[in-house]
C-alpha cells in the first residue's frame, strides 16, 4: 500500500514538473512501457502461482511464506489493474491529439505511473528471487536436520542393542 501511494505521489510530482516545463510526450511511450509491464506481470504471477511450500516442515514458516505470496499476488494484481486503467486513458485518440495543459498533465501522470509501476515490478523480481533463495536454504537446513536426527536415532539404537 505504501509503495502504491508513493508511486502515485511521485507520478503527480513528475507530471507537474514536466507539464509546467512544457515538455511533450511521445504517444508510443505508454504503449512500450505497458507492454513491458504486461510481460513482467505475467512472469511474476507465474512465479507466484508456481510457489511450492510442500517441502517446508516448519508450519509457521510455511504459513508465513504462503501469506507473503498471497499478499504479493493481491498487490501485483491491484497494481496491474491500475496500469490497465492508465493505459486505457492514454490510448484515447482525443487525449493524444489535444494540446491543452490539463490533458498534457494527465497524459504525463498516467505515463509516469506506468514507468514507476515498471520499476516496482522489477523490484518484485528481486524480492521473489530472495524469497525463493530463503526457502531453498530453509529446505536444505530442514533436510540436514532430518538426516542428523535419523543418524542419531540409528546410533542410539545400535548403542542400546550393544548394552
Amino acid at each position: 500500500m505504501k509503495s502504491l501511494v508513493l508511486r502515485g505521489l511521485l507520478s503527480i510530482l513528475f507530471a507537474l514538473t514536466f507539464t509546467l516545463c512544457g515538455i511533450h510526450i511521445s504517444p508510443s511511450l505508454g504503449n512500450v512501457v505497458f507492454t513491458v509491464i504486461g510481460v513482467a506481470y505475467s512472469i511474476l504471477m507465474g512465479m507466484l502461482v508456481s510457489f511450492d511450500a510442500s517441502k517446508l516442515y516448519n508450519k509457521v514458516f510455511k504459513a508465513s511464506m504462503r501469506g507473503a505470496v498471497g499478499r504479493d499476488m493481491k498487490w501485483l494484481s491491484i497494481d496491474f489493474s491500475l496500469d490497465v486503467i492508465c493505459f486505457i486513458l492514454i490510448s484515447f485518440p482525443s487525449i493524444q491529439e489535444n494540446k491543452s495543459l490539463l490533458i498534457l498533465g494527465a497524459n504525463w501522470l498516467a505515463n509516469w505511473f506506468l514507468i514507476l509501476s515498471l520499476v516496482y515490478e522489477v523490484w518484485n523480481f528481486y524480492v521473489i528471487y530472495r524469497r525463493n533463495v530463503d526457502i531453498q536454504d530453509r529446505i536444505m537446513e530442514e533436510e540436514i536436520q532430518q538426516q542428523e536426527t535419523e543418524i542419531n536415532r540409528k546410533v542410539s539404537q545400535k548403542n542400546s542393542c550393544r548394552l
